[in-house]
């Protein structure tokens, strides 16, 4: 069985041809490392749907603020607004009506009338500018790893998923409000854009599987691998230890990683279409 770490590095030393009582402290750390590792790149080598968090993730879109009229001056990042937002608009931007830069507001506090930019106003200055202030990155889970889906909650409307560099070549700024949006792009390891800014908050899911780097040899980590592939973690634990070694055997035991490996994927895929579980993606998005 392998139901523990101490189970699974049992039959890592048995099949190395080493036993629990005939090991250094050195080598007890060659196979903790191998393991922890294995363990960690099988849980990130795909999408799993047993890496799928649930409840899935959500998060509430903001909506735009136009009230009154803001002043700005040419070279300068301080801006101050007619009617000072209630909350603080830091971190969204803004745009000037009939001005095609958008700014990013750097600092603000809630109910204050200025505010600062994070670079010089470019164009004449202007005490009563129309403007609106948008918000269209938004930060997820920390423990992100693969967006399954975006789903408008109202209505269950999918928004598919683009390259950041398509988003910024095909919807070029400023950006428009638009909901639902066209399409999203992936930022970073945990933010999202939306190809426009919503004029109103709503409710955003998004199933999504999460990233591992958890060291499994605490012995108080849930090893999320199924049990009927746990064996492909010894084999992948194995193949680390020979090769750290320059055992001869690493070689036979990197194609039985693999191949065990491959039929995992093969399952995932199955599942995944069995369940109907894709999304708007196509199957093989997830190979």
């Amino acid at each position: 069985m392998h139901d523990t770490y101490a189970e699974i590095r049992t039959h890592v030393l048995d099949r190395v041809g080493m036993s629990t009582t005939d090991t250094t402290d050195d080598f007890y750390s060659t196979v903790q490392r191998a393991i922890d590792r294995v363990y960690n790149d099988l849980c990130n080598y795909r999408p799993w749907l047993w890496t799928r968090a649930y409840p899935p993730g959500v998060f509430r879109t903001t909506d735009d603020i136009t009230t009154g009229t803001v002043n700005v001056t040419l070279d300068s990042t301080s801006i101050t607004f007619s009617a000072a937002p209630a909350a603080s608009v830091a971190n969204r931007e803004i745009v000037i009506t009939g001005r095609a830069e958008v700014y990013r507001i750097s600092t603000h506090v809630a109910g204050a009338a200025a505010a600062v930019l994070d670079s010089a106003y470019n164009f004449a200055s202007n005490a009563t500018a129309s403007y609106t202030v948008f918000q269209r990155d938004y930060q997820l889970a920390s423990d992100l790893n693969h967006i399954e889906a975006l789903v408008v909650s109202d209505g269950k409307i999918p928004i598919p998923q683009r390259e950041e560099g398509w988003l910024r070549a095909h919807r070029p700024d400023p950006p428009s409000a638009q909901w639902p949006p066209e399409f999203f792009a992936r930022i970073d390891q945990t933010r999202i854009r939306l190809s426009g800014y919503p004029d109103r908050t709503r409710r955003v899911e998004y199933p999504y599987t999460v990233t591992q780097q958890t060291d499994i040899s605490d012995g108080s980590t849930t090893i999320l691998v199924p049990r009927q592939w746990r064996y492909v973690l010894v084999d992948g634990a194995i193949y680390e230890v020979l090769v750290a070694r320059n055992d001869d055997r690493a070689d036979g035991a990197g194609i039985l990683y693999a191949a065990g490996r491959e039929l995992m994927v093969e399952a995932d895929v199955r599942n995944r279409r069995a369940l109907g579980q894709y999304g708007h993606r196509e199957v093989g998005d997830y190979a």
